[in-house]
């Protein structure tokens, strides 16, 4: 999925979320949406990461860091925000701790992974489910 359509879908889960969880304490209604909002969009990082350290790219101009992944040029990805073990780590914390913020950023990101799958998947030629 595009940028702007995380962006936009993680905008919407993070209203919804604010208006399903009025009657919380308002502090922790807002570390949840502050989750999602890191876990839908944010975790994306990990792109520039990878173009940067495994790609050996250097023109950081959004533009270029487009067109290079969009061209299909990547050669290596690692996605270590993506990772089915970080969230499965991610999730035993967040129960242990009972963390808001950390439940947030699960909720958002597994939105993230399912729209990827669900958009990106067709122009992968192997299972993008499995990559992850």
């Amino acid at each position: 999925m595009s940028p702007g359509g995380h962006l936009l879908t993680t905008l919407g889960a993070c209203a919804l979320s604010l208006a399903a969880t009025r009657e919380m304490p308002a502090g922790e209604a807002l570390a949840l949406a502050a989750g999602i909002a890191a876990g839908g969009f944010l975790i994306d990082v990990d792109h520039a990461v990878d173009y940067v350290l495994f790609e050996r790219q250097r023109d950081l101009r959004p533009g270029a860091f487009l067109r290079y992944y969009l061209g299909g040029r990547v050669r290596r990805t690692v996605l270590v925000l993506h990772s089915y073990e970080l969230f499965a780590l991610l999730a035993a914390v967040a129960w242990w701790l009972d963390a808001p913020a950390l439940t947030g950023y699960l909720l958002g990101a597994l939105m993230h992974l399912a729209l990827d799958i669900a958009v990106n998947g067709e122009a992968t030629p192997r299972s993008i489910a499995a990559f992850y």
